[in-house]
């Protein structure tokens, strides 16, 4: 029982982290120094990873549910 709560609490936060982390095409025209850019480019691959490690922990409880 623990396992499907676990399941469903990682599927519900990997769908919102997605959902968050589209990027809006309304800051695509402005023009931004580099030290911006690159704090961008770094929450952004923070992002990904955080996503990354969601999925796969959906996987795992996914998995471990079937046994």
């Amino acid at each position: 029982m623990l396992v499907k709560f676990f399941w469903y609490i990682f599927s519900l936060l990997t769908v919102f982290l997605v959902l968050l982390n589209t990027p809006s095409s309304s800051n695509m025209g402005v023009s931004i120094n580099k030290s911006q850019l690159f704090n961008l480019q770094s929450k952004k691959l923070f992002m990904q990873k955080v996503v990354a490690f969601n999925v796969f922990m959906f996987f795992i409880f996914t998995i471990l549910s079937l046994i």
